[in-house]
């Protein structure tokens, strides 16, 4: 019996395999003008709608990061770069609670 199972695991192990890789043409990307627009967006809804965008970080320290965030979108990037620039700068902000969603 014990061999059986062992077979019949190593004959699955076997078979299985991955997902396959992702396909290079499904990658989503964005062009600067759309990115520099979007960080914008999400600076307007911060402003507006966060309760605590400047308590655990300046103001002016905030502008900066948005800045120099912008001026990193010189190149269309893939949507997981583009997610990782945003990523860090909510961050920035200090709130654990403030996240951006893949």
């Amino acid at each position: 019996m014990r061999v059986l199972l062992f077979f019949s695991l190593t004959l699955i192990s076997i078979l299985s395999k991955a997902q396959s890789s992702v396909n290079r043409a499904s990658v989503r990307m964005f062009t600067p003008d759309q990115m520099v627009s979007d960080c914008k967006y999400l600076r307007a809804l911060l402003e507006k709608g966060h309760p605590s965008l400047y308590r655990y970080t300046t103001k002016d320290s905030m502008d900066y990061y948005f800045d120099s965030t912008v001026s990193k979108f010189n190149h269309p990037m893939s949507e997981v770069e583009y997610w990782g620039h945003l990523q860090y700068l909510v961050a920035k902000i200090g709130s654990g609670h403030t996240q951006v969603l893949f």
